[in-house]
């Protein structure tokens, strides 16, 4: 059975979503089942309290009221690997350095890359048929502007997932 992230994995936390959570299938490699030991995930969050940074400012290295912001994030490698599951649609994924000067990058600069490449999967996307039934998830009918990223969850060694939701105002 596949894994998806859920609203119910912030409802436990009594954290509340404000808008529904992207319907990604968890990223996974059968063989590395039972081995892999995944790392903390990075949880994204403003400082007004709100869950989640718009990608569409990220995009633009715009991440002011980032909690944390700052904070170098030792990833442990110089690249990884950030992969996007987008309803309908293939595995898509992108390498993305973690190193800059020989040193770790901050958590803005994280966010603003993974929102790069959420742009970029869906600009990829959008020349491509869907097989997802809801047209509201076709690629083409998404405005990153929209999008917040949540959080990014390693999910197999050397391979991050963002979590993304969709605000609903």
């Amino acid at each position: 059975m596949a894994l998806y992230h859920s609203f119910l994995d912030y409802e436990a936390q009594n954290e509340q979503v404000p808008g529904v959570i992207v319907p990604q299938q968890v990223y996974t490699i059968p063989q590395q089942a039972g081995h892999f030991q995944p790392v903390a995930s990075l949880r994204f969050r403003h400082a007004n309290g709100h869950l989640g940074m718009n990608i569409g400012q990220l995009c633009n290295t715009n991440y002011n009221g980032m909690v944390g912001a700052s904070e170098d994030v030792p990833f442990g490698v110089a690249r990884i690997s950030v992969r996007i599951q987008w309803p309908g649609y293939e595995t898509w994924s992108r390498p993305v350095n973690t190193v800059q000067a020989n040193r770790p990058i901050d958590k803005g600069r994280v966010a603003s890359l993974v929102a790069l490449c959420v742009a970029e999967c869906l600009n990829y996307h959008q020349q491509n048929r869907s097989i997802e039934r809801r047209p509201d998830w076709w690629a083409n009918n998404i405005d990153v502007n929209q999008l917040y990223l949540l959080e990014l969850r390693n999910v197999s060694q050397g391979s991050w997932q963002p979590v993304i939701f969709l605000r609903m105002d």
